[in-house]
């Protein structure tokens, strides 16, 4: 176990070996000399402090690849324990150091390699790749803990101590960006409903992608969200359940999560069911002769006190409601036979079809500016 070799008592040669003061380097890549002989004589007798790049470098890989036996390892030394963040921060120092003198090849290996430990809980961590865009500098308010284990912040001690290396050369992201939220919603698709941990973490990230992407100005990036039944779905699919009436004609309607914000879902271009559904005739309009109802209808509609109701019901409704439908005055009104509509939805919107009869007879129907009122049939 190359994890643990460090510390099983043993003979090794000194130029293969580390000091124990160096062990936060090297702990796993080369046996810890705990007793060494007076420094002066370290030279000659080939024992490096600090240990060789190669030896801090091959440390580094088995935390990355095998980090529990490695840290099972460290705590089976009783001598002067060391803190798990206090070993990152001497390998990055050493690094730090180092660059320099580091291949092109290692340099550009080092951000995909698992090496920035974050935290699960209590006395738990796992390193991460920088790469893996799932650790930052920084995280918006609230959201480590709500978008856990999904992303994590650097330790605080170690953005304090490493900022500007782990950014620079690791290239840690200082905070995520519209982009990262979006593919975020995209690793928790997974084909089935959201458990409720999943479902909190989809909601905050569709509150921050839709900040981001207010304060950017940049795409939305075809996010997913949740539908009501918590599963995730693309935003350009679903629609805001706005009017019940409508939502009792529609079967297998695509409805975005009760618990969606309404200012993420207008961000996110989620649209109100009542602005993209609507009433269609099925066949052709018969017209009929007016009689006098009919004519007595049209002159009203036509006066200027209907006319001035009807606009001030509307300036109502829009202020009532926040909306800014365009809702047109009739100009002709005709008696036509019984009507029979459908309502309609772009079939994007629509994760599956009812076979069920959904036609209506409506007493009145507005097309193109003309009123179409139905007689019953002699």
């Amino acid at each position: 176990d190359p994890a643990a070799a460090a510390f099983v008592e043993g003979l090794a040669a000194f130029r293969e070996s580390a000091a124990h003061l160096d062990r936060a380097l090297c702990w796993t890549a080369a046996p810890l000399v705990r007793d060494p002989p007076p420094r002066l004589l370290w030279s000659a007798l080939g024992l490096a402090s600090p240990p060789a790049d190669a030896a801090v470098l091959a440390h580094l890989a088995n935390l990355a690849n095998h980090f529990e036996p490695a840290v099972r390892a460290l705590d089976r030394d009783r001598r002067d324990r060391l803190d798990l963040l206090d070993v990152y921060s001497a390998l990055y120092s050493h690094l730090a150091d180092a660059w320099p003198r580091l291949s092109p090849r290692v340099r550009d290996a080092l951000p995909a390699a698992a090496v920035v430990p974050v935290s699960l809980g209590p006395n738990r961590w796992t390193p991460l790749a920088p790469a893996s865009r799932r650790v930052f500098l920084d995280l918006p308010e609230g959201a480590a803990k709500r978008l856990a284990p999904l992303v994590h912040a650097v330790p605080p001690p170690l953005k304090a101590r490493h900022a500007h290396f782990l950014a620079t050369a690791l290239g840690v992201a200082q905070t995520p960006d519209a982009a990262e939220y979006a593919q975020l919603l995209r690793r928790l698709d997974a084909g089935r409903r959201l458990d409720p941990n999943e479902l909190a973490a989809a909601l905050r990230l569709a509150d921050l992608l839709a900040a981001e992407t207010a304060e950017t100005g940049v795409p939305r990036f075809d996010a997913l969200l949740p539908d009501e039944t918590g599963r995730l779905r693309p935003a350009d699919a679903l629609v805001i359940d706005d009017d019940p009436d409508l939502r009792r004609r529609l079967a297998g309607l695509a409805v975005a999560h009760p618990r969606l914000d309404d200012a993420t879902a207008r961000r996110l271009d989620v649209p109100r069911l009542s602005a993209v559904a609507r009433d269609a005739l099925v066949a052709p309009v018969a017209r009929r002769d007016p009689d006098a109802d009919h004519r007595r209808l049209a002159d009203r509609v036509r006066s200027p006190a209907f006319r001035d109701a009807f606009r001030d019901l509307v300036r109502s409704y829009r202020a009532y409601d926040d909306r800014d439908d365009d809702v047109d005055l009739p100009d002709r009104v005709s008696a036509v036979d019984p009507l029979q509509t459908r309502l309609l939805v772009p079939d994007r919107f629509l994760h599956r079809r009812d076979d069920r009869d959904d036609l209506d007879s409506p007493a009145a129907f507005l097309a193109d500016g003309e009123l179409l009122v139905a007689r019953p049939r002699d």
